[in-house]
């Protein structure tokens, strides 16, 4: 990308976060809620790359209050599988929006400023980049709008990779493994703690 364009940022937090054992957005990791941290992280990083809106995908019921240039988007389809939090997400997202960067709630260290910067920078026409640790893919994905027709008919239990797989794609080494650490269980939050200091 050589121009700034708008963009949008997605956060899909409405898994049914069964190995957890119960809310995980709202887990306290480090004195805030588990999602707050990728949310705070898209404030103070996104807003230089021309983000225009930000949407957090939540379950029915979620009520954690968010700061107000987030909009909280309910998926009542959540349960069916990620492709239907997909679909809620971007169906939601500004018109104006030229790509989308799509984070997860439960992976709370996304990349740096610089690294995001990048991502803008090297997204290719028609298709995704996103950053990776020793080759192994990670988050956020920054995804051309005109892949997002694709991503909205998939169904079930599919993520958007089936799409991507089909399109001009980028991965850019990230400098440690925050990219790919995410959190599923009890366990993983304790092992997060290590990354606050």
């Amino acid at each position: 990308m050589n121009r700034v364009r708008p963009l949008s940022a997605l956060i899909l937090g409405a898994g049914l976060s069964v190995r957890f054992g119960g809310d995980k957005l709202s887990a306290d990791f480090g004195g805030r809620p588990l999602v707050m941290h990728v949310v705070n992280t898209i404030r103070k990083s996104l807003h230089a790359a021309n983000v225009i809106d930000i949407k957090l995908v939540a379950p029915p019921g979620f009520a954690l209050p968010m700061p107000a240039d987030v909009a909280v988007v309910t998926a009542p389809d959540h349960a069916k599988g990620i492709s239907h939090s997909l679909r809620t997400g971007l169906e939601s997202l500004s018109r104006s929006s030229e790509a989308v960067f799509v984070f997860l709630a439960d992976m709370p260290f996304a990349p740096s400023p610089e690294l995001l910067g990048e991502l803008v920078e090297h997204l290719p026409m028609g298709g995704s980049i996103r950053p990776a640790w020793r080759g192994k893919p990670g988050h956020p994905v920054l995804i051309c709008r005109s892949l997002w027709h694709g991503i909205i008919e998939l169904q079930g239990d599919r993520g958007a990779q089936a799409v991507l797989a089909g399109a001009p794609s980028l991965q850019i080494e990230a400098g440690n493994e925050h990219v790919i650490f995410d959190i599923d269980t009890p366990e993983d939050l304790q092992e997060a703690k290590r990354f606050l200091n």
